[in-house]
């Protein structure tokens, strides 16, 4: 686990999944982080000729309210949104073109567009003022939050709403839309993002539908679903989506991955009957429960658990304190059975599992 990032456009810039257009944007004002938005993958390679012009000291001028002239002297290339079309990037994210500047020439959604003309299909006309193309972009921004804010407050009580929402990441957009575009690009990414998190959240809502019901009839979904309501997924794969452990004669029982919202485990028939399918689901779920408590509390550094640690419980590891909270949550004081052990072999004490009850109680974690 790591502390939160004081800086989010250097998080930004060399974020992957960053909008093309913020990247140009960060580029205008940070000469700092020029370096790293060239090396992402999601610099288009105008902006990249650009920051390199720019860093071998062509002289180059800041963004203006009309379309720049020639993309390497007049500013960072941006690329602009085909009107009434998305897509995807990166697992989620928006449509992009390059919006190529030709002698005053634009071409947009297909359809020519010059100076003094409309377009025949798509894009929107040079003519219109950058005042009213901010407005229509943040009156998106607005609608697109409202029905975010809405579903999110469906959320609450759920230990990783957190996570389910991108908390940190939500954050940062509202201070953004606080602080207000300054420039026609600025309001069209906020008007992306928005977007995009808006219908990340949809698109989390119906997976947590369908998931549902304990299809598996089994004790580890059962588990699963009491916690999350569905938004977390459990899969019964740990023997190939978990590391090998290191330790002789151990087994790799359960883990959690990339996604955030999601437990692998063994087949429950190879989990030493009932409790230790319990034991292992429960630990998994409380590596969920620091994560979503970390995203919560970006901006403080620090999330509770850690502070737990930092003052001594659990001999300082995440991983004690996810044997605490099983072995807390069942009311049981050894991860030892007839058939073998399970956890990081740590029995909490009485003082340690009333810090998991109070730590549990402030993240909505269930605990009998």
């Amino acid at each position: 686990m790591s502390s939160a990032p004081q800086d989010w456009e250097l998080q930004a810039a060399g974020d992957p999944r960053t909008h093309p257009q913020l990247l140009s944007d960060i580029a205008t004002r940070r000469p700092d982080l020029r370096g790293i938005i060239a090396a992402n993958p999601s610099a288009f390679a105008e902006l990249r000729s650009w920051i390199a012009a720019v860093d071998s000291g062509v002289q180059a001028q800041q963004p203006v309210s009309q379309w720049p002239a020639a993309p390497a002297v007049a500013g960072p290339p941006v690329r602009a949104r085909r009107s009434g079309a998305g897509w995807w990037f990166a697992g989620c994210g928006c449509l992009t073109l390059v919006v190529l500047v030709v002698l005053g020439v634009v071409f947009a959604g297909g359809a020519l567009i010059s100076e003094g003309g409309g377009a025949s299909s798509g894009g929107i006309s040079s003519t219109s003022s950058d005042e009213e193309y901010i407005g229509e972009q943040m009156a998106i921004v607005a609608t697109e939050r409202q029905r975010f804010h809405e579903l999110a407050a469906q959320l609450e009580g759920n230990p990783v709403a957190p996570l389910v929402t991108e908390f940190a990441k939500s954050q940062r957009l509202d201070k953004r839309i606080a602080e207000g575009p300054s420039n026609r690009f600025q309001a069209e990414s906020l008007a992306n993002d928005a977007t995009e998190m808006r219908e990340n959240l949809e698109q989390r809502f119906a997976e947590a539908e369908a998931r549902r019901g304990n299809a598996s009839g089994t004790v580890s979904e059962a588990l699963v679903e009491e916690a999350g309501n569905g938004f977390i997924d459990i899969a019964w794969d740990a023997a190939t989506a978990c590391s090998v452990s290191g330790r002789e004669g151990r087994t790799t029982a359960g883990c959690t991955s990339d996604d955030p919202l999601a437990v692998h485990i063994l087949p429950e028939n190879e989990l030493f009957g009932d409790w230790g399918v319990r034991i292992t689901t429960l630990h998994e779920l409380a590596h969920l429960y620091q994560y979503a408590d970390l995203e919560e509390r970006m901006d403080q550094d620090q999330s509770a658990a850690m502070a737990l640690m930092d003052q001594g419980f659990f001999e300082g590891s995440g991983e004690k304190l996810a044997d605490c909270y099983a072995l807390t949550y069942t009311g049981g004081w050894t991860l030892e059975s007839e058939q073998g052990s399970s956890g990081y072999g740590y029995v909490c004490n009485e003082s340690e599992r009333q810090a998991i009850r109070e730590w549990a109680a402030l993240i909505n974690a269930p605990m009998p």
